[in-house]
């Protein structure tokens, strides 16, 4: 799962101005007059926390069925009364999992000025620790529910959680959960995916105070890190996760544009992420109904203002406030998630219980390897689209030619989407028959996913994905702190 640091970009602005532009918007430039060259060195220490709630879907009913058929809706004050399910038999969510996550990162910026205003960048970010930890989840302050609600099957006593179970004698049910809680994943560290950018201005307000300043930029990130993977459970040894990088090539194409009036220069921007796959990552193609493979794309627009309540333009001191806003739209793909390492390292998916153990069938998914049906879950899911929102308020101090000090707070909010949101399938649309027993049967049916037949999507598990078991993500939110400091050349 990257972590998805600030990213601005396209502009429209218009207003009478004069002098520099905007931080997001400034591009070294070289061979310029008694300016032959720039080099600016950035090291930043980012620090980010996020928050949220994983929720699971279940059938919520008070309604009972006994041995003779007979129909009885339970009242408040009998046994086995669900008081989530006030509103009637319905699909609802329950609170299951707190989740936390922790990263530490130092990221070393070169920026090389080529020619003009044509710049090149090199980041090199180096993760000191990246953790995620999940619980069991509590009532969120309401007294009228209780802490976690699991499946509960003609009025039986309900488990913990539908995800976590433990035995009657308080020992963890691995056979019937899906992963075991409280779980804390491996704290990860190292070098992560290296980016590389060329930006570009063709129009300056440093050259020209009649227009705006307006940059265009395309950045690449390599998959140069080893790619992530869960901790799997081999004959009831967690063996440790490792990696850093989905093994994703990333291209971001990118246009800003800001304009200085008086003490304001307020800019927007747009930029768009396509993601493609590399034959390293986790995000194979396994054929048939398979509807998603690769991560999301990614569209953004932001926008913001710096004021500038003082500057020594002849001494080159300047301090700034800078404030905005961004709205990103992250499209659908299979991905790395909260869930990704609980999953993957579930002792569900124990070797020595895979073939046959009734909670196996939990963490698997249909595998079209040669001689298997079956194939140990590796954590990826099928993660849904979502908005992003953020807002942010920063503080820049340059304090002379050759040294400049950043300081900025990020928070960000993403909009409630489920984890695990696999399609069953792809209809051909195809009308076929074949002979069984010699009778004609159905193989295809225009309008349906045919079971056994290659329109069943191999990602597809019924544990997961189905309407009523799917686990999603709620009241998320990203706080992010991050110092920068630099030496201009």
């Amino acid at each position: 799962m990257r972590r998805t640091n600030l990213a601005i970009s396209l502009s429209f602005l218009l207003f009478p101005a004069v002098a520099a532009a905007a931080e997001i918007t400034d591009v070294l430039d070289a061979a310029d007059g008694d300016d032959p060259y720039d080099f600016n060195l950035e090291v930043t220490y980012d620090h980010q926390e996020a928050w949220g709630l994983i929720q699971r879907e279940y059938q919520c009913s008070n309604t009972r069925v006994d041995a003779q058929g007979n129909t009885t809706t339970l009242s408040p004050s009998q046994a086995g009364y669900d008081p989530n399910c006030v509103k009637g038999d319905r699909l609802v969510n329950a609170r299951e999992m707190d989740y936390r996550r922790t990263v530490d990162t130092v990221n070393f910026l070169a920026r090389f000025a080529i020619w003009r205003d044509l710049e090149l960048r090199v980041l090199l970010p180096y993760i000191a620790s990246d953790q995620t930890t999940l619980s069991l989840a509590g009532t969120g302050g309401d007294p009228g529910l209780k802490p976690i609600k699991a499946y509960c099957v003609k009025g039986q006593d309900c488990s913990p959680s539908s995800i976590y179970r433990e035995d009657a004698a308080g020992n963890p049910d691995v056979l019937n959960s899906l992963f075991q809680l409280p779980f804390t994943g491996p704290d990860r560290g190292g070098i992560g995916d290296m980016e590389f950018g060329l930006w570009w201005s063709p129009w300056n307000a440093e050259r020209d105070d009649t227009v705006a300043t307006w940059m265009l930029g395309i950045n690449y990130l390599a998959p140069t890190a080893e790619v992530m993977q869960a901790g799997q459970t081999v004959d009831g040894v967690l063996q440790e996760g490792t990696g850093l990088g989905r093994k994703v090539h990333e291209l971001t194409f990118t246009t800003r544009m800001s304009r200085r009036f008086s003490k304001m220069d307020p800019y927007l921007g747009f930029d768009f992420t396509l993601v493609l796959n590399d034959r390293k990552s986790l995000f194979d193609d396994y054929g048939r109904g398979q509807t998603l493979i690769t991560p999301g794309n990614n569209f953004a627009i932001a926008f913001g203002s710096e004021v500038v309540p003082w500057e020594n333009p002849q001494k080159h001191q300047k301090f700034s406030i800078d404030f905005g806003g961004r709205f990103a739209y992250q499209f659908e793909g299979r991905d790395y998630s909260p869930i990704f390492d609980a999953l993957g390292a579930s002792t569900c998916s124990d070797s020595a219980r895979r073939a046959g153990a009734q909670g196996c069938t939990l963490t698997t998914l249909k595998g079209t390897g040669p001689g298997s049906d079956i194939m140990l879950a590796n954590g990826i899911t099928d993660v849904e689209q979502y908005g992003e929102v953020w807002g942010w308020f920063g503080f820049n101090v340059q304090a002379s030619r050759f040294v400049k000090f950043r300081t900025q707070v990020n928070i960000s909010h993403q909009f409630d989407h489920f984890l695990t949101s696999a399609d069953s399938g792809k209809d051909n649309r195809k009308t076929e028959f074949q002979v069984v027993d010699g009778v004609e049967v159905p193989r295809y049916r225009p309008g349906f996913i045919d079971p056994g037949t290659e329109e069943e999507n191999p990602t597809f598990n019924s544990n997961l994905d189905m309407i009523g078991r799917r686990l999603r993500l709620a009241e998320h939110l990203n706080l992010t702190a991050f110092v920068t400091a630099a030496l201009t050349f």
